[in-house]
């Protein structure tokens, strides 16, 4: 049962579209979805479990995110979150900090501006006309995804993976955030406390 829990650094990752599917990372998007998930956090983790922020420079924010990325890819190739074997690292830091439990919340996404949505929109129903239908595809004009990570250090294990995702939704969306955050932090301590 988690009691104490250490919050890692948010990693936010939102992309502006502009130049048919090149995807630029915005600084100020990024950082805007990460203080609404922070925001949002705060409202969904119970309030019996003790709920620790990890403040840290940002040399040692990126290598928390590197680490959290490097796990979520091996999640993603194992198909089995108890298959894979959470790094040194992140433990230490848990080790460091006294607690047994971290949460880390990677987002990501993108959005199009109106005239690459419109000209994408155009340019694929072209070429399905030309090819009799066969790649008639319609462009997400925007596109958000959150996943959460609960790892155990006394396991040494991931306790929790939820990754959701939400199509043609404003990344930044207070609403889309919301749900999200509140789908993972409630799947897991619902059914678990």
């Amino acid at each position: 049962m988690v009691t104490a829990l250490v919050i890692f650094p948010t990693h936010s990752e939102v992309d502006v579209i502009e130049t048919r599917d090149k995807r630029v990372k915005s600084e100020a998007l990024s950082e805007e979805a990460a203080n609404e998930i922070n925001a949002q956090l705060v409202k969904y983790i119970p309030s019996n479990i003790n709920t620790k922020y990890l403040e840290c420079d940002s040399q040692l924010q990126k290598e928390i995110a590197n680490s959290n990325i490097k796990l979520i890819k091996a999640v993603k190739a194992a198909l089995n979150p108890d298959k894979v074997v959470v790094p040194d690292f992140l433990l230490h830091v848990l080790d460091s900090l006294g607690e047994n439990y971290g949460l880390f919340l990677y987002h990501g996404g993108f959005t199009r501006s109106y005239g690459n949505i419109t000209t994408e929109y155009t340019r694929r129903k072209i070429i399905g006309v030309a090819s009799l239908g066969f790649y008639n595809t319609e462009p997400n004009s925007t596109y958000s995804i959150m996943i959460g990570i609960l790892i155990d250090k006394k396991r040494k294990k991931i306790s929790m993976y939820k990754e959701l995702f939400w199509r043609n939704r404003d990344p930044n969306e207070e609403v889309v955030i919301r749900s999200q955050v509140r789908d993972i932090i409630l799947t897991y301590f619902q059914t678990s406390n």
